[in-house]
């Protein structure tokens, strides 16, 4: 270990305190009831698509294929299929998504809006529905 720390590397690479902050905070939410595991929300099961399936049949949508990424680290272009919500709506009701209580994020592709559940704990499912519900209204 003595070596090790002599090495150049071990200043450069050793976590600051920020970041041993944020694992302290994962790993304490990861043990507590309230953790979801990311394996819940990306898996490609066929309760994914159901559940998205009777999010679009309560909201007028469709099921669609779609990428997401998981951001810009060591896989920027790793893309991650699965099933999404697509609404016919105009571009307005996405900004309506965002403003709202709770702001809900969404995306325009191809003239639809897309709601990636992937996203979005289940147990929010509820009241995503419901903030989508008013924000479609609002603009009849």
């Amino acid at each position: 270990m003595d070596r090790l720390r002599q090495s150049p590397l071990y200043r450069a690479l050793r976590p600051g305190r920020l970041i041993l902050t944020a694992l302290d905070a994962v790993l304490r939410r990861r043990l507590t009831e309230q953790s979801m595991p990311i394996e819940a929300l990306w898996s490609d099961t066929g309760e994914a698509r159901a559940r998205v399936e009777r999010m679009a049949a309560r909201l007028g949508g469709s099921v669609v294929r779609g990428d997401a990424y998981l951001g810009g680290g060591s896989a920027p272009d790793e893309a991650i299929e699965g099933w999404v919500l697509a609404l016919d709506a105009p571009a307005e009701t996405a900004r309506r998504l965002r403003t709202g209580k709770p702001p809900v994020v969404g995306y325009q592709r191809d003239g639809r809006l897309i709601l990636d559940l992937r996203t979005v704990d289940p147990a929010d499912d509820e009241e995503l529905a419901m903030a989508v519900e008013r924000a479609v209204g609002e603009g009849s």
